[in-house]
């Protein structure tokens, strides 16, 4: 009786499937819309460099503390240089993400059919290869496509970023505004004499105080440059009598372990939503427990403070890394889009494939700012934290929110819909880097780990649906 080796015959099975792998790669890799594309990258970046305005450089609001320091001046008085780097460094990545999808809705929708139409899938079919190995190959050869295309935008980006500058004559400063500051956590967050919070406080006068404390931390690198510890605040702001008005001064105090000011400043002009850097001095907080307090200087403001939203900045590095896990990031989310899009064409024609894949990629992009918008919006979470609507409506029927029947029956309709449509519509959210890269924060490894998770489990989804819809396709 013949040996037989399971490692052999499974080696066998994937060289097959690698083989399709290989072959969508190459054909798709020397299409005119992928070379198109590239060049549109490389022209976009150019255009960038050349009309990316150079404002005359303007010095910052300094404000000192207490102690009679001038908080931070080099990173209060930002270089307009400075400004045009991050300029150039948000276009490349922005562009890079639209080219990618738009790149991968019109190949990856349109190659499966084409290969149906013109008689190659059933070449291959005709050898001793399953269907659902046809469509697994192709589906890794657009991947191995879609990480090629990042790759090429990475090093295009990086490219710009170094030649900009490189002719700035600031001998590198500005490429300081895109280094990577390695922010940590709060060890406890809530308000100043209160309980500990989940997640946000709402500050609604000059007495109240969000504070984070911190235990012990270290610090490496140049995080204690200039003997102070450099930290990044974000927050929403908004006028009592007036939502629009977005902008106010704050004050921050830093406290000794047992919670007595030692030194506070005041941030001027400070916007909603807008990352603030400011330091304090080091030899309060370098080695031992403190905390910082952020409390509006303004009467009649509201400020919403996150537990998340102040870090103390414990290290500094270049800002290439961040840079390409920001299109990794993208790239899972393309790989998603991918799977999505090659399930499409496995049961639809060639040109509906193509319509397919760009109102997928809307209606994601259109739930995604929902759900963002869900998620920091004050008002909202105050009003329906730990609840549902839709269980709220479930439970207590009209008498929810003092409605009518038929109207309360509308929403739980209408809510229902969005749920299923939020769970079926990828969440591009998740995918988003771009917030990182700008605010010069490390990527977090539980962001990749819930990228990857989601990924995983929807790309399955995606492989079973296009495998039951392939299987019972009539090829002709």
């Amino acid at each position: 009786m013949p040996h037989f080796h399971i490692g052999h015959f499974w080696l066998q099975r994937m060289r097959g499937t690698f083989g399709i792998t290989m072959n969508t790669f190459r054909y798709c890799a020397r299409s005119r819309v992928v070379l198109l594309g590239i060049a549109a990258y490389v022209v976009a970046m150019l255009l960038a460099l050349a009309l990316t305005p150079k404002p005359a450089a303007t010095g910052g609001e300094l404000t000192e503390t207490t102690s009679g320091k001038a908080f931070d001046a080099e990173r209060a008085a930002i270089s307009s240089e400075g400004d045009r780097i991050r300029s150039i460094q948000s276009t490349s990545v922005s562009v890079a993400i639209f080219l990618g999808f738009a790149i991968t809705a019109l190949v990856a929708a349109t190659w499966l059919p084409a290969q149906i139409r013109g008689g190659e899938l059933t070449y291959v079919l005709s050898k001793p290869i399953g269907r659902v190995r046809a469509l697994f190959g192709t589906l890794l050869g657009f991947w191995l496509l879609s990480a090629a295309l990042f790759g090429v935008y990475a090093l295009c980006g990086i490219g710009a970023l170094r030649l900009a500058a490189a002719t700035s004559g600031d001998r590198g400063e500005s490429l300081r505004q895109l280094e990577t500051i390695g922010a940590n956590e709060a060890d406890d967050f809530g308000l100043s004499g209160g309980a500990a919070a989940e997640e946000f406080v709402a500050l609604s006068s000059t007495s109240q105080r969000a504070v984070w404390r911190y235990k012990g931390l270290a610090f490496g690198g140049r995080a204690l440059e200039g003997g102070a510890v450099h930290c990044v605040f974000q927050g929403e702001i908004a006028k009592a009598d007036n939502e629009f008005v977005t902008h106010t001064d704050l004050m921050v105090y830093l406290l000794d372990a047992g919670g007595a000011v030692v030194d506070e400043m005041r941030i001027a002009n400070a916007k909603s939503g807008q990352v603030i850097e400011f330091t304090l001095p080091a030899r309060y907080a370098a080695g031992g427990d403190f905390a910082i307090g952020v409390s509006p200087a303004v009467k009649g403001y509201k400020v919403f403070c996150y537990r998340r939203g102040l870090g103390v900045i414990t290290s500094v590095t270049g800002f290439e890394w961040n840079y390409v896990k920001t299109f990794a990031l993208a790239f899972i989310g393309l790989a998603v889009f991918a799977a999505v899009v090659v399930a499409g064409s496995t049961f639809l024609s060639q040109n509906v494939s193509i319509f397919f894949a760009m109102g997928v990629g809307i209606i994601g992009a259109c739930m995604s700012f929902l759900r963002e918008y869900s998620r920091v919006n004050p008002e909202f979470v105050e009003r329906f934290e730990g609840r549902h609507i839709f269980l709220t409506h479930l439970r207590t029927g009209h008498d929810a929110f003092g409605e009518s029947v038929t109207m309360t029956v509308t929403q739980t309709a209408g809510e229902i819909l969005q749920t299923v449509v939020f769970g079926i519509v990828p969440d591009w959210g998740r995918f988003n880097g771009v917030d990182f890269a700008l605010d010069r924060v490390n990527v977090p490894g539980p962001v990749f780990g819930d990228a990857l998770l989601y990924a995983a489990i929807y790309c399955a989804a995606c492989v079973v649906v296009g495998a039951f819809a392939f299987g019972r396709r009539e090829l002709k």
